[in-house]
């Protein structure tokens, strides 16, 4: 959550009438600043112990020495998001990780998530390769309670079925930036399009809504400034579910994973207006920022992309790449060929813009066909 602020947290709870979110620190934000958040905050914010940190993902052996010393302060009510097996997320500037689930270190914050009796939530994908050694793990940590983020590790829904038969402490968190845009390599996704739902991703979570987690995954400012449009779109699709799965998806079950104190907090302030004159981070920000933007055309034989910036604030640095190119490029404007290697008929196509460390971005699809 690099360059969050209070102002910002603030205008996306009111954005889209949000009781509260729990929040992890990404690497450069730290623990302490969500702390202040929270301080700030009153029963808005769930302190999360965060994972998305340099010790954990270069697997230093202290790290759960430090795990431990801040869960004793009674401040952390869930720890997350734990990078496993992480496909990467050029769009956010997230790199693949491929951390293995069968190690001292990754059993360890089972064990401290079982000892302190604090949830804790997982980024693995489900694949063939690592199917066995989760579920033995697993199998070895059944006191733990894991949400396992994105769908499932972007499980096919028989697949997270039968993890979630096997393990009674398993949820899977529903958790995504937008409807449809893809970060990285997605896979079976939640929503056939903006107004329908997979019926099998439906079926599932009407046949266990208690096992399931809303979230949204803002993971740097840009995205909090789009916070409430996109808790519009979630409103509209999780409008179609029973209004009984909708309530323990929406907030029930998370609320029954935190302590009775912190939902008492919760629930003093739930349904109301967040106010705050006086931000502990405060904003640097005076004016509002124009969404960057993307907008793209595909020459007549179908072979050359052309790309142009929009939004853009003067003197940042922006950097162009795509799956449809092995190549990258600075600047407000890209033109490149279409990979001969590249497979299906649509071309994402990433801008990143950074400033002193703090970056946003978009995306756009490009179609193949030449229809868009």
């Amino acid at each position: 959550m690099p360059d969050v602020t209070t102002d910002l947290v603030i205008s996306a709870l009111n954005q889209g009438v949000v009781d509260a979110m729990v929040m992890f620190a990404r690497n450069p934000s730290t623990d302490a600043e969500v702390l202040d958040l929270a301080d700030a905050l009153p029963g808005r914010v769930v302190v999360g112990l965060a994972f998305q940190q340099p010790d954990w993902i270069i697997q230093q052996p202290w790290v759960l020495q430090e795990i431990e010393r801040k869960l004793e302060t009674g401040r952390y009510h869930w720890l997350g998001e734990v990078i496993l097996r992480h496909y990467g997320a050029p769009a956010i500037g997230a790199p693949p990780w491929d951390i293995g689930v069968d190690t001292d270190l990754f059993r360890g914050v089972l064990t401290l998530a079982t000892r302190y009796d604090v949830p804790v939530t997982i980024h693995h994908e489900l694949d063939d390769e690592t199917r066995e050694v989760f579920r033995n793990v697993l199998r070895d940590h059944t006191s733990a309670v894991v949400v396992w983020a994105h769908w499932c590790g972007r499980a096919a829904p028989d697949d997270a079925q039968e993890f979630l038969d096997e393990f009674p402490n398993l949820y899977c968190d529903l958790a995504a930036s937008t409807l449809l845009t893809s970060f990285g390599s997605e896979k079976n996704p939640l929503f056939i399009d903006e107004d329908q739902w997979d019926p099998d991703w439906k079926d599932l979570i009407e046949a266990m809504p208690d096992r399931f987690l809303f979230g949204i995954d803002s993971v740097v400012a840009a995205l909090f400034e789009n916070y409430g449009k996109w808790l519009e779109d979630y409103q509209k699709m999780f409008a179609l579910l029973s209004s009984d799965t909708r309530a323990q998806v929406m907030g029930g079950n998370a609320a029954r994973l935190l302590p009775a104190e912190v939902v008492a907090d919760l629930a003093q302030v739930a349904g109301t207006e967040v106010i705050g004159s006086v931000s502990s981070t405060p904003s640097t920000t005076t004016e509002p920022i124009p969404a960057l933007t993307i907008d793209c055309s595909l020459n007549e034989a179908g072979k050359r992309i052309s790309c142009q910036a929009g939004g853009y604030q003067e003197g940042t640095k922006l950097t162009w790449t795509s799956t449809a190119s092995s190549k990258t490029r600075g600047g407000n404007w890209w033109e490149f060929n279409v990979s001969e290697d590249l497979v299906g008929t649509e071309a994402t196509v990433f801008l990143e813009e950074c400033e002193k460390g703090v970056c946003r971005a978009a995306q756009v699809v490009v179609d193949l066909d030449g229809s868009g």
